[in-house]
């Protein structure tokens, strides 16, 4: 890209194939006219290339010849006299991490529901733990209560004999 024109002087066969546009669509196009960034956008641009001597973009949509729309990111340099521009088709990656972003949601759903299955089974375990415990206790209790019965009928059983 022409630094001082903001016109493509020169495409490489990537970003070609990726915008379905010849060598000599791009050539003394602005990045407006060949679906990537706007003028206003490209004047931003070239304020920061003077700044920081680079601008990446991690997230762009651009559109090919035909309009279709793709991600991308775009990363500028200065290089003086020109200004070189790498744009990377990202839409796969986009769309993976878009299914990642769902599948995480669906599984901490997932895992919020099971949590509260689990919270109702343990809260079920214990209510019956304690029902068995307060029955174990009552059964020593009787056991009890039958030997002290037992020592009372030896001792009248010996007393009437």
């Amino acid at each position: 890209i022409d630094y001082n024109t903001g016109r493509i002087v020169n495409s490489n066969p990537a970003i070609i194939s990726m915008l379905n546009y010849s060598a000599e669509d791009f050539k003394g196009k602005s990045l407006h006219d060949v679906g990537l960034i706007n003028e206003v956008e490209f004047q931003n641009v070239l304020l920061n290339l003077k700044d920081f001597g680079f601008v990446y973009f991690d997230y762009f949509l651009a559109k090919t010849k035909e309009g279709k729309t793709i991600d991308t990111e775009i990363y500028l340099v200065d290089r003086t006299k020109l200004i070189q521009c790498n744009v990377r088709d990202i839409t796969e990656r986009k769309k993976t991490e878009n299914e990642l972003r769902i599948y995480h949601e669906n599984l901490s759903e997932l895992v919020t529901e099971r949590t509260r299955e689990l919270n109702a089974k343990i809260h079920e375990l214990e209510t019956f733990n304690k029902v068995f415990i307060g029955r174990e206790l009552r059964v020593i209790e009787l056991k009890k209560l039958v030997e002290e019965l037992e020592k009372e009928v030896a001792s009248l059983k010996k007393s009437v004999l």
